[in-house]
């Protein structure tokens, strides 16, 4: 089976909140031949799809509280907490298996994010409302 179908597989029944439950998985980016999923409080999963394994969870960095969407662009994954005041940071993936470090993070004071989508070397993050 194709790694990407893989990877769906994988996070089948997942849940579409305003915010993910700890360990709950949410969204998935595949960058090569893993997959990313976000996990709420828990951070984020590193999935070999093949192999039907988690290689690893990465907690929320500092400052962060939760993993709630993933966007992935080139060799970045950006990691958002969607909840208030909203948190976005930028780890590398020139190891897949082992992100990181935090190559970048910033506060939106006072309003919750919503969703960040990149692509051609831009990065779109939506929310900002008061809720």
């Amino acid at each position: 089976m194709v790694p990407v179908l893989l990877a769906a597989v994988l996070v089948a029944g997942c849940v579409s909140l305003r915010t993910t439950g700890s360990g709950k998985a949410n969204n998935l980016v595949v960058h090569g031949l893993l997959a990313y999923v976000s996990l709420g409080e828990a951070g984020f999963g590193v999935v070999d799809p093949e192999a039907r394994k988690t290689i690893r969870v990465v907690p929320p960095p500092p400052g962060s509280g939760s993993a709630d969407d993933l966007a992935g662009a080139e060799d970045l994954l950006f990691v958002l907490d969607a909840r208030e005041p909203g948190f976005l940071s930028v780890f590398s993936l020139a190891d897949p298996r082992t992100p990181g470090p935090d190559l970048a993070s910033g506060r939106r004071a006072g309003r919750a994010l919503h969703g960040v989508s990149a692509a051609a070397g831009r990065l779109v993050v939506s929310g900002g409302t008061s809720r």
